[in-house]
């Protein structure tokens, strides 16, 4: 139990209070203290959820990730399949080469992702920096990573159950 406490203690005090104090102090006004409960205000939930431009963004947002989705289980099942079911020669590297989006921070592949579609860029001429297609492709190559390991690995369980 003592080896847990480190752990939650550090989790608590550098990332649960911040948040909660961040939370907390959006639902009072900016001239009253953050823990005086009767000067709560919800008013800019309100604000916020009658502009047209917030529903346009959830609406982009879910879109990009349902297709983002949908996309990384059509392609990272053939993939799967083929990495974890199938042998043949350079197997392994192949693995290593899908895994690498998944493996690296998540801010160094957006980055690379978009140096690479960016203006001057190696495929800046098509482009698509910014675009949703290349969110698409951004979430698509992020998460084949993901669906490849996940799915091939339970693949690979399953089949070493039956042997």
């Amino acid at each position: 139990m003592a080896a847990a406490a480190v752990p939650l203690g550090f989790l608590a005090l550098f990332f649960a209070w911040p948040v909660a104090a961040l939370v907390l102090r959006g639902f009072v006004p900016d001239d009253a203290p953050w823990w005086g409960v009767a000067a709560w205000d919800l008013t800019g939930f309100s604000e916020v959820l009658s502009r047209p431009r917030t529903w346009r963004i959830i609406g982009l947002t879910l879109a990009q990730a349902t297709i983002g989705t949908a996309l990384s289980v059509l392609l990272g099942l053939p993939g799967a399949y083929l990495l974890y079911r199938c042998r043949f020669p350079g197997r392994g590297l192949v693995r290593a080469l899908v895994t690498v989006p998944f493996v690296l921070p998540t801010v160094v592949v957006g980055v690379a992702f978009r140096s690479l579609l960016a203006e001057g860029g190696p495929l800046g001429g098509l482009g698509l920096d910014g675009s949703f297609a290349a969110i698409i492709a951004a979430l698509v190559f992020f998460n084949y990573a993901v669906v490849v390991r996940t799915v091939g690995g339970f693949w690979a369980q399953l089949i070493g159950n039956r042997k």
